[in-house]
């Protein structure tokens, strides 16, 4: 299955209450507004440098439970890299907002607002998607942020196991072409009780062979439920919502074959 032939089944429906969550460019997903407070806790894989759309979500939601997994980032790393940021930000207005993001992470990930170093995925040395959930308050309706470079495959079936609970998937899905089955197998399962509301390319990846979109995607899914019926009749990206992920070249055109 070509990526053409994924670009129609991920082709998004028309919903008219699209917000962007996160910061500009890299790091900021586009959403239906009703999905992102619908939602009353945040499950988050991948967190590196950025937790704007964390942020976001807190502002929205007070008192949240906001979960947040990543082991290549920690204190440790935070303090050192803040440390030789101030070094540098006499010299430069980024290592300066380098330097401001360290600090954030002190005052920004405190409970609710937890960061767990541990790995998320299937296998020794892993947790697993519904173990992470089960940290959430019980009645919890899931707000889940994927972005783990790849991983992301390997956990497809707890989150079909899990999507009665989850309101929202916000997912960064790398390698399209070769994933394409799993990826449309995925989609077909979740149709079950949710929608694609949202397609974006990122420009950081080159173009799949067929030049319909590139090799790394981000896709929401809300729940079924109230969903418009019809496809949006746009072109992607949406102007005045999406931006390039890559701020230094025109976004990326997907094309419905």
């Amino acid at each position: 299955m070509g990526a053409s032939q994924l670009s129609q089944k991920l082709w998004p429906k028309d919903f008219r209450d699209l917000r962007r969550y996160g910061r500009d460019h890299d790091g900021g997903y586009v959403m239906p507004a009703s999905a992102f407070i619908g939602a009353d806790s945040l499950l988050s894989f991948g967190l590196n440098f950025d937790w704007s759309f964390e942020r976001d979500f807190a502002a929205a939601h007070p008192n949240a439970s906001i979960h947040t997994y990543d082991p290549t980032v920690g204190k440790g790393r935070f303090i050192r890299a803040g440390f030789w940021a101030l070094l540098g930000a006499i010299y430069s207005r980024r290592e300066w907002e380098k330097f401001r993001a360290c600090c954030d992470y002190f005052r920004f990930f405190r409970p609710p607002v937890v960061h767990y170093r541990e790995w998320i995925g299937t296998g020794a040395g892993r947790l697993g998607v519904v173990a992470a959930a089960d940290r959430m308050p019980s009645s919890a309706c899931i707000g889940l942020k994927v972005d783990i470079e790849g991983s992301e495959y390997e956990i497809f079936d707890e989150i079909v196991a899990m999507a009665g609970r989850i309101e929202f998937l916000a997912i960064e899905l790398h390698d399209v072409e070769a994933h394409a089955d799993e990826i449309l197998a995925f989609t077909e399962k979740m149709s079950a009780t949710h929608v694609v509301a949202h397609l974006h390319g990122n420009n950081y990846a080159p173009l799949c062979s067929d030049g319909s979109m590139p090799l790394s995607i981000e896709v929401v899914y809300v729940r079924r439920a109230g969903a418009p019926m019809e496809a949006f009749t746009g072109e992607l990206p949406r102007v005045g919502l999406d931006q390039p992920n890559n701020r230094k070249f025109t976004d990326a055109v997907i094309r419905r074959t």
